[in-house]
């Protein structure tokens, strides 16, 4: 289990929570089925409770984000990085495949 505080702010961890949930479309009561959870919990750590790791990683698990979400200091950063690396990894896939393709012409 991580360490009993996460390492952003409270504040921008129920921001988080709340963009987890509109990303994936989930609700307090998606989060409610969590085991060992109900509304109530999830409604009041939207609401200024202290929202510890244990509960970032159940969040993480209903909402279908990684774990990181609710870590990394520079949440914007980290997804543009990512999103950087997946462009960069299709443009070396295509350009092998253009290579096979002209490759398996010239045969």
């Amino acid at each position: 289990m991580p360490e009993d505080r996460l390492p952003i702010s409270q504040a921008e961890a129920r921001r988080r929570l709340r963009a987890a949930m509109g990303f994936s479309g989930k609700t307090f009561e998606d989060l409610d089925r969590a085991p060992g959870y109900r509304e109530s919990t999830w409604r009041t750590l939207g609401a200024g409770r202290d929202f510890k790791p244990r509960h970032a990683l159940v969040a993480a698990g209903v909402c279908e984000v990684p774990y990181e979400w609710f870590t990394v200091a520079d949440l914007a950063a980290t997804v543009n990085q990512a999103v950087r690396a997946a462009a960069a990894e299709e443009a070396v896939r295509a350009a092998e495949d253009a290579a096979a393709r002209r490759g398996a012409k010239r045969s």
